[in-house]
């Protein structure tokens, strides 16, 4: 098991629909992430995302399972939960979160 989310902070790129939005990452763990974000987006929500891990990108699908607002989160955004990951990703990002 992996420990508490990791305080990475990564461009990300966030589609919902035919939305395509430029996102942060923050408190990345092993079953989500919190991403700052401008798309309007509800929970239940799935958005695809991608960000990057040393030179390599990990892409997959994520659920909206809560949103976050600057007064209480820190910033403005969604609390995801990952749902699948494209490829190699989630073996690659649970190697990094290895070596955390």
């Amino acid at each position: 098991m992996f420990g508490a989310p990791f305080g990475v902070r990564s461009a990300a790129d966030v589609r919902f629909a035919a939305a395509v939005a430029m996102g942060i990452t923050h408190n990345v763990s092993e079953t989500g992430m919190l991403v700052e974000s401008e798309l309007n987006l509800e929970t239940g929500n799935r958005i695809d995302f991608e960000f990057m891990i040393g030179y390599r990108p990990v892409a997959g699908v994520a659920e909206v399972v809560r949103l976050a607002h600057a007064d209480r989160d820190g910033v403005n955004g969604y609390g995801v939960r990952f749902v699948d990951f494209s490829g190699d990703s989630r073996k690659r990002f649970q190697s990094f979160l290895e070596r955390l």
